[in-house]
This record gives structure tokens, sequence and C-alpha cells, in this order.
């Protein structure tokens, strides 16, 4: 068996496992992550890890002033098993 740590931070698997990178998972196979495991083998961190992603978010929109799709912005979506998004969301704004 392996662990969840061993799944998502290996470096023979994610190169620079130890850099924060958004696209990680932007791969053929993204089913191959654990992430947070599931079941009886959820991590019990995932809640702190899911409240402070919360706090910070808050903490960053509450300093962001009028915040602005850039000009010429064209709606790409990606599907991620259940989920929609956007390929890319260029926004500027102006810090409060």
């Amino acid at each position: 068996s392996r662990s969840c740590w061993e799944n998502t931070d290996a470096p023979r698997r994610w190169p620079h496992a130890d850099q924060y990178d958004l696209d990680r998972f932007n791969v053929p196979n993204p089913a191959r992550h654990l992430g947070f495991g599931g079941g009886i083998h959820h991590c019990v961190g995932s809640y702190l890890a899911r409240e402070t992603t919360r706090i910070g978010l808050e903490a960053l929109l509450d300093r962001i002033a009028e915040p602005k799709l850039d000009p010429g912005y064209h709606y790409e979506n990606v599907f991620f098993y259940i989920f929609h998004r956007p390929r890319t969301l260029p926004v500027t704004f102006t810090v409060a």
C-alpha cells in the first residue's frame, strides 16, 4: 500500500515536488492523485488545510479593490472530474 504523501509528493512522479504548483494535476491521468485521500484513509489535516485556505482567500479578497477581467478575455472551459473551471482568469486590480 502507498501513503498519500508518497503519491502526491514523490519526486519520481512529480518534478519539483517541493514547490507549490497549481498546474501539477493538469495531467492526462489526474485520478492517480490521492490528495486528501478518502474513506477511512481521509487525511485528518484536510479540515485545517481547507480552513487555512478559506481564511487566506478572505484576507486576500479583502485587500483587492476594483477587480476587472483583462480586456479581450475569452472563457475556455476545463472539465476536471465533476467540476468546470476556466483555463485562465486574467484579472487586474488595485490594492485596497
